[in-house]
């Protein structure tokens, strides 16, 4: 992510803010990795706005 944060912080940020809106009205964030060929691996399951602000904080710091 640092290189298109780097390049884009403003996208990012509505990202964050978006994802802590469709958390409020009672979604959750699943985020996810998959290479080519690899199976889909889980990297977070956000429930909380506490939580998708924790995720967002050392790549927007």
């Amino acid at each position: 992510m640092e290189p298109l944060i780097s390049g884009y912080p403003h996208i990012f940020e509505e990202l964050k803010n978006q994802m802590i809106t469709d958390i409020e009205q009672g979604y959750q964030i699943k985020i996810v990795t998959q290479l080519e060929g690899f199976p889909i691996e889980d990297v977070a399951m956000l429930n909380t706005a506490e939580e998708v602000e924790n995720w967002f904080e050392p790549h927007l710091s």
